[in-house]
């Protein structure tokens, strides 16, 4: 057993760059829970309960820092549970404890947000032999592009255990998930204590896209309205709009400044219709 020598600080924070820069995340709010928040101490907001990291209410994440598994003496590879053709691969513990619960309120969560909202995130390092060290295998992700680098980390939906497919685990940490780059890549992995086979899957645009802003046509000053009832920054980019607005020169580029704007800023796909006279 080797456990991977990055930290899940380093890990959260490098997921956490290339995650905000992905064009569809510009702009958003984001929460980093207390631990009286995670561990959901006091009147907090439930919404907050076994996260690492919020966005907006769109994701909610729960970050795991495992093991990387090399060698037939692995728990799991046995003929009950994995071949050791399994073998390398990565391996990290389920909180559900008596004082977590972590697993199960995560689960609750996925309940009431949906599918494509609450997720562990785990490494998918690139280890392109064994002779790969862990911070080339950590530079590799923080080189490459965000898209890129979304694909080396895997991704757990809670929702597949909240409607056709429930699971409340005992109370106690020796639950465990696995998965190698190879099982991801094929859309599984698995959960023990006993061997079940769960959904684990790489980024794509899937993930993304029930949040993708469709087309919507408005008028300039129905679009100020918007931003005016809706955001607390409404003036500030309507005073910004304005000032486009009325330049002696409106053109195809006017429009593309605006539509920027609301798309970053705002999440609003602004295609303008125009008044007949």
């Amino acid at each position: 057993m080797a456990r991977i020598n990055i930290s899940e600080s380093q890990f959260v924070f490098a997921f956490f760059h290339k995650f905000m820069s992905l064009p569809e995340n510009r702009g958003k709010q984001f929460t980093v829970p207390s631990l009286l928040q995670e561990g959901g101490i006091g009147a907090g907001n439930p919404d907050l309960i076994g996260t690492d990291l919020v966005i907006e209410d769109d994701y909610f994440f729960q970050f795991k820092m495992g093991d990387r598994l090399t060698t037939n003496g692995a728990s799991e590879i046995s003929p009950t549970r994995l071949d050791s053709t399994f073998l390398p691969y990565f391996r990290f513990n389920i909180k559900n404890a008596p004082n977590s619960h972590q697993f199960n309120a995560l689960v609750a969560l996925s309940v009431v947000k949906g599918q494509g909202k609450v997720f562990y995130i785990s490494p998918l390092f690139n280890y392109s032999s064994l002779r790969t060290s862990d911070d080339n295998a950590f530079n590799d992700f923080w080189q490459s592009t965000p898209i890129n680098s979304m694909s080396k980390v895997a991704w757990i939906d809670f929702h597949q255990w909240s409607q056709n497919n429930p699971i409340s685990l005992d109370f106690h940490d020796n639950h465990v998930i696995c998965y190698n780059p190879n099982s991801v890549a094929s859309g599984h992995g698995y959960l023990f204590s006993e061997p079940k086979k769960i959904k684990i899957g790489k980024f794509n645009s899937d993930i993304l896209s029930p949040k993708t802003p469709s087309p919507q046509h408005f008028y300039i000053d129905e679009i100020i309205d918007i931003l005016d009832e809706n955001t607390k920054d409404g003036m500030f980019w309507r005073e910004e709009i304005n000032e486009i607005l009325k330049s002696p020169v409106f053109n195809i580029k006017s429009i593309k400044t605006i539509q920027n704007i609301l798309l970053m800023e705002f999440n609003i796909f602004w295609i303008p219709a125009i008044k007949k006279r």
